[in-house]
């Protein structure tokens, strides 16, 4: 077999149906209205055609795709990728059987379709347009924008292909509520070919019209899209996905924002600093993660609750999965350095420390996700696994994180996923020795939710308002922390300080003595999910401002020896508008006091019990900060991701 592209000449194919003969897709290889193009699914009957005999010693299909690929090799060409289907090939007066081979070369897709009896080349087509593309290889800080081939491109007038269709949003309702209406009501193509059919656009990050973003989101999302597929098999049911970009969000997220009920990637732009989040590779990547995860573990929650009180485990491990995806293709620890530098940070997320858990939850599900994905990390970075074995223990864990998600059941689902690739002979004894370490390390299979803060050490906690009064005023975090109380302790001081979030909400603390605060799990009629209610508390106490709350003075008691549980909760002050969902954060850290110390303030307790509380799915959420002096302005934001 000699395979070359230049000999057969290109076609455009009109694909009209795809009949099964059977059990095998027949191609109508007539050219169609006199055109040198060709039509699939004439033939919709086995009686239509004569000989409908699939041969009983056909030439292997992986004999055919190596020879064919490497005929293609021996020619200079470059495959990225390759595929093989069965096909009918219908001529109008015989039908061959042949074996369809795509292969994703450097410039293009083509299609060869190869007779299963003697190995003859029956057709072949370019399946892609060609074009060139000015993108960003990462960010704009990772270096000047370069012109690429853009790959998989199905048509000649826009940025639509094989994976993906990168379009503007021209109209949208957008809020800054956490449960606000987030829609884009209309869309278009902003980006078109020049005359030679290349994309060659410059940046204009701050024009709400800028083409170069819908070239920047296409060719990271097709780059990506193209791996999972040459690797994994992987296709969105719902391919090309539609990437929406042009729109005020310092923000991106996965989900349905045109409401057609099929998911997108949409990227917005920072109205301030003009950071474009379309620019930004990593950002991207995590993005199409989402979507990786939504494919294989469908029944995967956002939330959920149980006696220890709201769950945010699933979304955060979610965040962390599409967080390892970005680090996979980027070969770093630090993920969206151009979107973060909006906020004066080095990135949105630094993975490069390790985490555990539970000493690093913080009750909101990216601060959380990051447990994971530096988990992830350490992966990627030990010689040992690599990024490749990362991404096969993360196919293999992420159906395992359903039904019933917790850190432990995801610590166990990357033991099994560990155990099938050794035994695969995928992953080495050494790999796989590294893997059950680092999990070790991470204490995913030992984790629960109950955060010691015995250490002194300050933590983030991140609470929600619902915006309500009486008794769903309060809604408590999605973690307990945790005080051993020495048995010489006559006093404890929690400091609760730098309350961040909206104008009108304020804290309560509750706590219980050698057990958690217990929660019952109740459902809001209507709305369909589960949510904790502090059911069981020793005491409890109200406060907004800085304040040190003295356990073991007034009607706050302290029992020595004993393990003191704490539950923070957000709390409406009755300036909030009702199902106004809003996200902030208070630090807490403790203090023992021992022998003469002098004791410290107490706030005032609030009598009788706490309420239940409405749902709501937690978002990012993170204080703009300012470049220091000196350091220069450097543009973008954080995904929603």
């Amino acid at each position: 077999m000699t395979p070359s592209p230049a000999a057969f000449q290109v076609q455009e194919l009109r694909i009209r149906e795809w009949p099964l003969l059977v059990g095998v897709p027949v191609v109508d290889g007539r050219p169609v209205d006199g055109a040198s193009a060709y039509a699939i699914g004439v033939t919709s009957h086995a009686d239509d055609v004569p000989g409908a005999v699939w041969p009983t010693d056909p030439i292997a299909a992986a004999r055919i795709e190596a020879d064919w690929i490497a005929g293609l090799e021996a020619r200079g060409a470059r495959p990225r990728w390759s595929r093989v289907s069965e096909a009918w090939w219908w001529d109008g007066a015989t039908l061959a059987p042949t074996l369809a081979v795509d292969v994703g070369l450097t410039d293009a897709a083509w299609r060869w379709w190869i007779d299963v009896r003697d190995g003859r080349p029956v057709h072949g087509e370019r399946r892609t347009v060609a074009a060139r593309g000015r993108v960003y290889p990462s960010s704009p800080f990772g270096g000047p924008a370069e012109v690429v081939t853009l790959q998989g491109l199905v048509s000649a007038d826009a940025l639509v292909g094989t994976y993906v269709e990168a379009r503007s949003c021209d109209a949208w309702t957008l809020s800054d509520s956490l449960f606000g209406v987030t829609s884009c009501e209309a869309t278009s193509h902003h980006a078109h070919p020049d005359a030679a059919g290349d994309y060659l656009f410059a940046a204009v990050p701050a024009s709400p019209r800028d083409p170069m973003a819908e070239v920047g989101v296409y060719h990271h999302v097709d780059e990506m899209a193209a791996w999972l597929d040459a690797v994994y098999g992987l296709r969105l049911p719902y391919a090309p996905i539609r990437a929406n970009v042009n729109f005020p969000m310092a923000n991106a997220f996965f989900g349905d924002f045109d409401g057609d009920g099929v998911p997108e990637l949409s990227f917005g732009t920072d109205e301030e600093t003009g950071t474009d989040f379309a620019y930004d590779a990593d950002v991207v990547r995590h993005e199409l993660g989402h979507a990786v995860v939504a494919l294989l573990a469908p029944a995967l929650p956002f939330m959920g609750a149980d006696e220890v009180g709201m769950d945010w485990s699933a979304g955060a491990v979610n965040e962390g999965t599409a967080d390892i995806f970005a680090m996979i293709g980027s070969g770093d620890p630090l993920v969206g350095e151009y979107a973060g530098s909006a906020f004066g940070e080095p990135a949105i997320r630094d993975l490069s420390a390790p985490r555990r858990c539970p000493d690093d939850l913080r009750g909101e599900v990216h601060a959380d996700g990051e447990v994971l994905a530096a988990f992830g990390w350490a992966l990627i970075s030990d010689p040992a696994v690599g990024a490749d074995r990362t991404a096969d223990l993360l196919f293999g864990a992420i159906p395992r994180y359903v039904p019933d998600t917790s850190w432990p059941t995801v610590g166990r689902a990357f033991r099994d996923a560990a155990d099938d690739l050794l035994a695969m002979g995928v992953l080495d004894a050494a790999g796989h020795a590294a893997v059950l370490g680092h999990l070790e390390a991470a204490n995913l299979e030992g984790c629960g939710r109950v955060v010691p803060i015995d250490d002194g050490a300050e933590r983030r906690l991140f609470l929600v308002t619902a915006g309500l009064l009486g008794p769903l005023e309060r809604l408590p975090a999605g973690v307990q922390l945790s005080i051993e109380v020495p048995t010489d302790a006559v006093g404890v001081d929690l400091r609760l300080s730098d309350l961040d979030g909206v104008d009108g909400m304020g804290w309560t603390v509750f706590g219980r003595v050698g057990e958690p605060v217990e929660h019952e799990v109740t459902d809001i009629p209507g709305l369909g999910l589960g949510f904790a209610v502090p059911e069981v508390w020793d005491w409890a106490v109200d406060g907004q401002d800085d304040t040190v709350l003295r356990v073991g003075a007034g009607e706050v008691p302290l029992v020595a020896g004993q393990t003191l549980y704490l539950t923070v909760a957000s709390r409406n002050l009755g300036t909030l508008l009702p199902f106004d969902f809003q996200l902030g954060a208070v630090s807490v850290a403790a203090e023992v006091e021992r022998a003469a110390e002098e004791p410290g303030t107490c706030a005032t307790p609030v009598k009788g019990p706490t309420w239940p509380w409405l749902p709501l799915l937690l978002t990012s959420w993170r204080r703009r900060r300012r470049a220091p002096p000196g350091t220069g302005r450097r543009t973008p934001p954080a995904p929603r991701t």
